[in-house]
């Protein structure tokens, strides 16, 4: 009889632990599924990826896993589960909203691109994500796609200064500084003669050498606001720029003035050596 007892025990023991090890999809994807609500991402990869070795196309299960890596901050398993559903249901909002965030956490600017356009798509249109976009291809190093999309969010948002200034920005690298100069000087018409616009214009201006316009700029800048040290360096920089003795003695005064004001990545110290050696 106790021999007995103890082959039921074991029989049983082995039906118990057996559980454990289900291979039926849909037990493995709910114990998954249980796991991933009660925060245990660890023990829900290990149900759901024993799901996907037999069912690997299943995107609720990719879906799942490669959230269940996101949470653990998994991010190249998680994006590996993530695209290999995005391959295989392409278009698919869901999937794309996980693989925009993970792309960006990951400097995968190509991913993070692809997957706004399905979100913008999918979603309320590209409208809203005008400027998401230029910044994701001025990250992924391509200035002419970032104009583009920065001129479209300047149109769409006409009331945003902090647009134009990008787009002017992004005009002097991908066309000419008189582009730059034209979209600022749209923006003072809208906005008006703002200091953060002006001290822009007089930057593109030393880009096509009129250190003259740009002084002027600057001037009208330093005296309305004299507490300003950037203001007085770059009024120095254009000043010591132009072969006039006057306006170098100028510029080195200024230089003087604000060496101690001004981060000390601009080597003033040397700047002024070079100009006192000059002047003399």
């Amino acid at each position: 009889m106790k021999t007995i007892f103890s082959v039921f025990s074991v029989v049983v023991l082995a039906l118990i632990l057996g559980c454990g090890g289900t291979t039926d999809v849909e037990e493995l994807r709910r114990l998954g599924k249980e796991a991933f609500a009660n925060q245990d991402y660890a023990g829900a990869r290990e149900y759901l990826l024993k799901a996907i070795a037999t069912h690997p196309s299943d995107k609720d299960l990719l879906y799942f896993t490669g959230v269940a890596y996101r949470r653990d901050y998994m991010f190249d398993s998680a994006l590996f589960y993530l695209k290999r559903a995005d391959i295989l249901y392409p278009k698919d909002r869901e999937l794309n909203l996980e693989i925009y965030e993970i792309a960006q956490a990951l400097g995968q600017w190509d991913n993070a691109i692809a997957s706004l356009y399905v979100i913008g798509e999918t979603g309320d249109g590209l409208k809203k994500h005008y400027a998401k976009l230029s910044e994701l291809w001025g990250k992924n190093e391509h200035p002419a796609n970032a104009f583009y999309w920065m001129q479209k969010a300047m149109e769409e948002n006409p009331d945003e200064p902090d647009y134009f200034m990008k787009a002017a920005h992004l005009a002097v690298i991908c066309v000419s500084p008189d582009s730059a100069i034209s979209i600022l000087d749209s923006a003072m018409r809208a906005f008006g003669d703002k200091e953060v616009l002006l001290a822009n214009k007089a930057t593109y201006l030393v880009y096509k050498e009129d250190f003259v316009g740009a002084e002027k700029i600057l001037r009208g800048l330093v005296a309305g606001d004299t507490a300003v040290a950037e203001f007085k360096l770059n009024l120095a920089n254009v000043l010591s720029s132009q072969e006039n003795r006057a306006k170098q003695t100028e510029a080195l005064d200024l230089f003087r003035t604000i060496k101690d004001r001004v981060n000390p990545a601009f080597n003033l110290d040397s700047v002024i050596t070079a100009l006192e050696d000059k002047l003399q």
